[in-house]
């Protein structure tokens, strides 16, 4: 970030803003960044992602409206 000009203005910025996660990063090592692997499965006539504890699939949804109801958000 130092060496791009268009970078060098706000690197101390970001640096300071990441520094603690990228110190982290940079002692742990790049490999022990688990996996983004996603796991879909096709039920009750939509997709759904496999291990999430919520689901957006057809007649999934009601967890969503207890939630904006929970934060008071009328849509």
């Amino acid at each position: 970030m130092q060496h791009d000009p268009l970078l060098k203005h706000t690197a101390a910025e970001a640096a300071a803003h990441c520094g603690q996660g990228l110190t982290k990063l940079a002692r742990t090592g790049y490999d022990t960044i688990p996996d983004l692997v996603l796991s879909i499965e096709y039920k009750n006539g939509s997709l759904r992602d496999v291990g999430q504890s919520r689901q957006y699939g057809s007649g999934d949804t009601g967890w969503l409206s207890e939630w904006k109801r929970e934060l008071g958000v009328r849509i």
